[in-house]
């Protein structure tokens, strides 16, 4: 996942700023935690609560962050995996075509079905065709139409012709 120039300035600031620092560059003022005085004396007495761990609200800050994060990422991991999908079924496609173009030409005819291109044996044009997405490939390749696969990832049609 590539991130903007804004997000990586943001991430920067989250890794070097400490605890107090961030909430502070978060709330956009200073935090002040006041001491306490022991009336009776009017000797600054030490803060009884303990420096170490996270406030509720810098826990929550950061899972906010890392939502926000994940909905800008889920989106464009899904629509690479599209696209990468597609690709790999356009270049099956594109084997089947050229396959098809070879039994053509040696046979005479004008039409071959899929099986007599796909498969181990000698005769065969190509070893096999790994489906990608669930995807099925045209029965009967005829010269001159395109080649299509339909139900990529169950919704898309992919057609293609040399």
């Amino acid at each position: 996942m590539a991130l903007m120039a804004g997000q990586k300035g943001l991430v920067k600031a989250l890794l070097v700023l400490n605890r107090k620092s961030l909430v502070e560059f978060l709330l956009g003022e200073p935090i002040s935690r006041p001491s306490v005085v022991n009336h009776s004396s009017n000797i600054p007495m030490k803060n009884s609560r303990s420096s170490q761990g996270f406030t509720l609200v810098e826990i929550m800050i950061v899972v906010v962050i890392i939502g926000l994060l994940a909905a800008m990422a889920i989106p464009a991991f899904q629509k690479v995996r599209a696209s990468s999908q597609d690709k790999a079924v356009t270049n099956n496609l594109r084997q089947l075509s050229a396959a098809a173009d070879q039994y053509y030409l040696e046979r005479g005819v004008s039409s071959v079905a899929s099986t007599d291109l796909v498969g181990s044996g000698s005769s065969n044009y190509i070893k096999a065709v790994p489906p990608v997405a669930n995807e099925t490939y045209t029965d009967t390749l005829v010269q001159g139409s395109a080649v299509t696969a339909s139900g990529v990832a169950g919704a898309r049609t992919i057609t293609y012709s040399n």
